[in-house]
């Protein structure tokens, strides 16, 4: 953990909220509390974990896909496939994607082929494409 937070501590006092004598509970529950705190993450950034970058590579100046990055994402019907497996393989090409990501885009591509990939995995898709391209 960065920013001050020892992980090794954080996960013993996370053990003490099991603990039958509710004393216990309570003053591990302020410890992690004090620490988070002190340590300036808050719970979403603790939760989220570290991101590591990606390398995405560029789209092409022929911008065969239809994400435009200066355009919000859609709340509507999005393109078919083609752009999510587009993308996936983009992603799957980066010598820097983790092998958790490069699960995750896996089940991906057996979603699509099932034909149980929605909207909203399409948009989730395009929004990480989106971020990770940034960082």
């Amino acid at each position: 953990m960065t920013d001050g937070m020892d992980r090794d501590e954080l996960i013993k006092l996370l053990e003490q909220l099991g603990d039958e004598s509710d004393q216990t509970v309570l003053s591990a529950a302020r410890a992690i509390h004090t620490k988070v705190a002190a340590s300036g993450q808050t719970w979403d950034d603790l939760l989220a974990g570290p991101t590591t970058a990606v390398d995405v590579p560029e789209l092409p100046d022929e911008r065969d896909d239809t994400v435009d990055d200066a355009q919000p994402i859609a709340a509507g019907p999005l393109p078919d496939n083609d752009e999510s497996l587009r993308l996936i393989a983009r992603l799957l090409d980066s010598a820097n994607t983790s092998e958790e990501l490069r699960a995750e885009l896996s089940a991906y591509k057996a979603d699509i082929e099932a034909g149980e990939f929605a909207d909203d995995d399409r948009r989730y898709l395009r929004a990480l494409y989106r971020r990770l391209k940034k960082e």
